[in-house]
């Protein structure tokens, strides 16, 4: 049927005795549950695939299925209630292993391989789907193909999200272990049609089934409709998670860009987690000049217009000192500690007496205020670059002007480079990239 061979008779009464063995409860069950449970619950913990891995070698959770299955298509209650059994015994000692180790351990983090198993999504349903088509492929068509690494493939839908479930519990946090049970309940769903939809292609189907669309409809039926629903409902999540995917990136960008209009700072890292209607970031920057909280408020509400979202923004500034065989880069009017007559000179350095100016010329523009500044006395000629919080960029004559007291206060010619920072028009910001006036204009 549909291009796949049906199996012979002698195969079908082998599939039947395996599955009705596999149905049935018995120690050598209840031992490998536990001891796969074991090993993917610390591989959990310790955030390592490859022990994740390791338990699937061991779980047998996945003949069950197939008897269930099975027993749907061949219409034998008796093979439909022992599998049905089985599979629940094995699913509660999985969880309840992992409930006893996530106890005994101190203070178990949140690891990635736990976290990613939290948040099901459509991508979720499709590994689930392929896996119970390799698996019940194989296990029809033992002759040609080994059952083994689809097993693998199946145990990792299902087993690893037990293990999640019984750490959620153990820390109480009930949205974890929800999480995991959806995903292993989606899992299940898709591994059992998909396996049931096999069986029934390989002939291994009874007449009055194959005859009776409305039996394949009662046995069948409620399992496509959950299926639907679990593949809309994941949908939406895969949609949700793209979006604040996009979100993040674009809120890093944007956040780059304005840390760099500052002069010396660098974005070292951004935290960003978007969810629903906000975004929240923490992001690490290296700046010769503590970010000031007005500095930090006129970027959030850079963010905010660019995401559209509520930002809640947290910057850690990290104090660094940049220096050459020239000298100093990125001075704030003050010195480098370590210089004996820093003190002394404070008061009537360049730099001091640059960085009054500047302010006092902020004072000109209504909420404009000097953030940031350095000063490059080996430049030819000498470099200063002024970096404002202002709504509007300065008028032409007044960045003039700036650039004609400097020369008259340094007594030499002086290059003006004027930046800005804060909630600019969207056409005017591009010109916090920085516009050099030439004193002499």
């Amino acid at each position: 049927m549909f291009g796949i061979k049906e199996v012979s008779g002698e195969q079908q009464r082998r599939i039947l005795e395996e599955l009705e063995e596999a149905a049935k409860l018995h120690g050598p069950f209840f031992v490998l549950v536990a001891a796969s449970s074991v090993i993917v619950t610390f591989g959990l913990l310790l955030d390592s695939p490859v022990v994740v891995i390791g338990a699937m070698l061991v779980a047998p959770l996945m003949t069950p299925i197939f008897s269930f299955s099975m027993a749907l298509i061949r219409g034998r209650s008796k093979l439909l209630e022992r599998s049905l059994r089985t599979e629940f015994y094995g699913v509660v000692l999985a969880i309840l292993v992992a409930v006893v180790i996530g106890l005994l351990v101190p203070e178990p983090e949140l690891t990635h391989e736990i976290l990613s198993r939290t948040h099901p999504n459509l991508f979720d349903l499709a590994v689930a789907l392929a896996a119970g088509l390799a698996g019940a492929f194989a296990m029809a068509h033992k002759e040609e193909i080994s059952p083994a690494l689809p097993g693998v493939a199946i145990a990792v839908a299902l087993l690893p999200p037990l293990g999640v479930v019984g750490i959620g519990l153990s820390m109480r946090r009930l949205d974890l272990a929800a999480g995991a049970l959806l995903l292993f309940l989606v899992n299940f769903a898709a591994i059992h049609l998909v396996s049931a939809a096999v069986f029934y292609v390989s002939g291994l189907a009874t007449r009055t089934v194959e005859r009776n669309p409305r039996v394949l409809l009662k046995n069948f039926g409620f399992a496509v409709v959950l299926l639907v629903v679990m593949a809309v409902f994941l949908g939406v999540q895969l949609s949700k998670l793209v979006d604040e995917a996009g979100s993040a990136r674009l809120a890093r960008s944007t956040l780059e860009q304005q840390v760099r209009m500052v002069e010396g700072a660098r974005l070292s890292e951004a935290e960003v987690r978007c969810r629903g209607p906000a975004c929240q970031i923490v992001a690490t920057v290296e700046t010769p000049e503590w970010f000031e909280p007005n500095v930090i408020q006129a970027i959030e509400n850079v963010l905010r217009d660019e995401l559209e979202r509520q930002v809640a923004l947290t910057i850690r500034s990290v104090q660094i000192v940049e220096g050459s065989a020239d000298g100093y880069h990125f001075l704030k009017g003050q010195q480098v500690a370590g210089d004996a007559s820093a003190s002394e000179e404070a008061e009537t350095s360049p730099a001091q007496r640059i960085q009054q100016l500047l302010m006092q010329q902020a004072k000109m523009v209504s909420g404009a205020r000097l953030v940031d500044f350095s000063y490059d006395p080996g430049a030819q000629p000498p470099r200063v670059v002024a970096t404002y919080l202002a709504s509007q960029p300065f008028h032409e004559s007044l960045e003039n002007g700036i650039a004609n007291l400097l020369r008259s206060e340094l007594g030499q010619d002086v290059t003006l480079e004027v930046r800005y920072v804060g909630p600019l028009p969207g056409r005017d910001r591009g010109r916090a990239s920085g516009q050099t006036v030439p004193s002499d204009q």
